[in-house]
C-alpha cells in the first residue's frame, strides 16, 4: 500500500500515538489477604478479551447468507511470576475454593465466587501502580469467615485494608493515562495449570490461570465523566436538574394562571 510518510505521522499523532503491548495493568479482587496491587505487579501476561458473533446459515432464494443469533466470549489467560511464598497460587486456589470447596466437596453459590476483573491499557509515561493499599485495622476472624465477607467499595473489611484497586459494582478506575478499559463481569478462575519443574538453573516458576466470565464491557468516557460516574455525582446532578425544571415549570404554570385569573 502506497502512502506518504507525513500522512502516517499525522495519523499516529491524531490517534495520540502508537499503543504499546507492555503498558497495561489488571485489577483483581482481594481474596485471602492478597491485594490487587501485588497481583498487578506480578502479572506477566494478560490480554484484552475478544468476542465472536455466532451465526447460522439461512437460505434466501438461491443465496445462502449468515445471520447472527448470539455471541461467544473467549476465556482469557493470565500469567504470573511465582514467589517463594506461593501467594499467587494460594490466591487462585482460595478463589477456586469459593466455587468448589475442596474440604467439604461442595459447590458454592455463583454470586459468592464471581467477581469483576478490570484490564486497562495505558499511555507511555503512566505511573503504575497509582496508590498502594493501606492497613487500617487487624481482623481477628478466621480465614474461612474472612473469605465470605465481600469488599465495600475500596474498603476490604475482611483484611482491614483500604485498597483503591478493589473491584466494586459501578467502580471506574481513574487515570488520564488509561487509553482503553475493559471489565470482565462475573469472572472466576476455571483453570489453574500445574507448575512445571525442571533442571534449568535460571528457570522461573510461573502461575497460569484461565478466567471465564459472563461477558465483558468497555468502560468509556473521559476522566471527568468517569469521575462523576464513579462518585455518583452525575446521577445526583441529573436528579437536581430535573427537580429544578419541575419546580420552574410549576412556577410558570402558577404565574400564568394568576395573570389569567387576576391580571397580576
Amino acid at each position: 500500500m502506497a502512502y506518504q510518510v507525513d500522512d502516517m505521522i499525522a495519523t499516529i499523532k491524531a490517534g495520540d500515538g502508537l499503543a504499546f503491548a507492555n503498558l497495561w495493568r489488571v485489577f483483581l479482587p482481594p481474596i485471602g489477604g492478597v491485594n490487587s496491587t501485588d497481583l498487578n505487579i506480578l502479572c506477566k501476561v494478560a490480554s484484552i478479551p475478544g468476542r465472536q458473533i455466532l451465526t447460522t446459515e439461512r437460505q434466501y432464494a438461491l443465496n445462502n447468507e449468515k445471520v447472527a443469533y448470539g455471541y461467544a466470549s473467549e476465556d482469557i489467560t493470565l500469567t504470573f511470576y511465582c514467589l517463594n511464598d506461593m501467594r499467587v497460587r494460594d490466591y487462585f486456589e482460595n478463589w477456586q475454593n469459593l466455587a468448589v470447596n475442596q474440604e467439604r466437596q461442595e459447590a458454592g453459590y455463583y454470586k459468592d465466587y464471581t467477581f469483576d476483573v478490570v484490564i486497562q491499557t495505558l499511555k507511555k509515561g503512566a505511573i503504575n501502580p497509582l496508590i498502594r493499599p493501606k492497613k487500617l485495622f487487624d481482623n481477628p476472624l478466621p480465614d474461612a469467615i474472612k473469605d465470605l465477607i465481600p469488599p465495600i467499595g475500596p474498603l476490604d473489611i475482611a483484611n482491614g485494608n483500604f485498597d483503591p484497586g478493589l473491584i466494586a459494582p459501578g467502580a471506574k478506575y481513574l487515570a488520564d493515562a488509561v487509553t482503553y478499559s475493559t471489565r470482565l463481569l462475573n469472572a472466576f478462575p476455571t483453570t489453574m495449570n500445574s507448575l512445571e519443574l525442571n533442571n534449568d538453573p535460571d528457570g522461573l516458576l510461573e502461575v497460569n490461570v484461565q478466567l471465564s466470565y459472563k461477558r465483558y464491557e468497555v468502560v468509556e468516557g473521559n476522566i471527568k465523566d468517569r469521575l462523576l460516574e464513579a462518585t455518583g455525582v452525575k446521577d445526583k446532578l441529573k436528579d437536581a436538574a430535573k427537580d429544578v425544571a419541575k419546580k420552574a415549570g410549576a412556577r410558570a404554570v402558577k404565574t400564568g394562571l394568576r395573570k389569567a385569573l387576576f391580571g397580576i
